[in-house]
């Protein structure tokens, strides 16, 4: 398959190199020039990632690194995996997903699969990717949900033994969606709705959250205690 990720972070670069390492020919896309130049150099910037195994990607042309969105013109499947951070408002800043959504339909000129990774909240495929793609672009895509669940350096839980939770708004891109992750992707859960993939990311952070917050306090309070001393 020719696909194309759109943010080459932790996310998107983990997924890229999987994808390519799976037989697909990947173009990984990032506004950062600096990104992409140490990426053609085979340096990462992302913990637990192999820099000789992608040298070895770039080398045989399974992964193509860029900052020229028309290299993704020809996709078949095209990720998205951009930045979703809270605002000064702890409100959801999707600035580099309307960003993302302005690249595809600038550069895709032939339908494709349209996946989500990126984080954020439940109807962010049906209500705003599809809506605002399909007022700026004729052409048909299918969409699917696919929230990432990388944790960068974690040697035991990777992109290929985790769990993934994938649904798409129609039949068709749930069941293409599901066919591409299981190239690299050992267990992938057909949730019922796009809406409930997005919200068990949402039910996961929630819970990473509760569990790690406390931990986090804890050791504040020790260092304090041992600063005394």
């Amino acid at each position: 398959m020719r696909v194309s990720v759109i943010g080459q972070g932790y996310v998107g670069l983990t997924l890229a190199i999987a994808a390519a390492e799976a037989g697909h020919s990947v173009v990984g896309l990032d506004v950062d020039i600096n990104t992409v130049e140490k990426l053609k150099k085979g340096e990462t910037h992302v913990p637990g990632l192999d820099e000789r195994k992608l040298r070895e990607l770039i080398t045989h042309e399974f992964f193509f690194p860029t900052s020229d969105p028309k290299l993704i013109s020809n996709s078949q499947i095209v990720i998205i995996a951009v930045p979703t951070p809270l605002n000064e408002i702890r409100k959801p800043d999707l600035t580099y997903l309307h960003s993302a959504i302005k690249i595809l339909a600038k550069s895709l000129a032939q339908p494709a699969l349209i996946i989500n990774e990126s984080t954020s909240f439940p109807g962010t495929l049906r209500n705003i990717i599809k809506v605002e793609l399909e007022k700026l672009s004729k052409v048909e895509f299918r969409y699917a949900s696919a929230p990432e669940r990388v944790d960068p350096g974690n040697s035991t839980w990777n992109i290929y033994s985790t769990p993934r939770v994938i649904a798409g708004i129609d039949d068709i891109a749930t069941d293409q969606a599901i066919k591409f992750y299981k190239t690299f992707c050992k267990s992938v859960y057909r949730a019922q709705s796009c809406e409930v993939a997005e919200a068990s990311k949402i039910f996961e952070n929630t819970f990473r959250q509760i569990n790690i917050a406390p931990l986090k306090l804890l050791m504040r309070l020790v260092f304090r205690l041992v600063m005394q001393f």
